[in-house]
């Protein structure tokens, strides 16, 4: 049994926080079920859809800001991907 203190803290056990991979300055995101209440750590999100479309627009122009990203095939994504690393970086095959 954990006691809160008068800023609200509450120290996880050293040995949850190992098992759980928690390092110090982890974030954490608590939830609340009834009376329950559900501490997870933090996970990084991607969202490659957001970046695909900003990326398009940042190379190709607003004409493509509606495009919609799941119409688009693996195949389009990458002949997007690799003309513009060719243009950047040239050519290296």
């Amino acid at each position: 049994m954990r006691t809160v203190d008068e800023l609200g803290r509450v120290v996880i056990p050293v040995k949850l926080r190992r098992r759980l991979n928690i390092k110090t300055y982890d974030e954490l995101d608590f939830k609340q079920d009834g009376d329950t209440i559900i501490i997870k750590k933090a996970s990084i999100t991607f969202d490659f859809e957001d970046y695909l479309r900003k990326f398009i627009v940042y190379k190709y122009g607003s004409y493509y800001k509606d495009i919609t990203i799941d119409k688009v095939t693996c195949k389009e994504i990458e002949d997007i991907l690799c003309g513009y690393f060719v243009d950047k970086l040239g050519d290296t095959r």
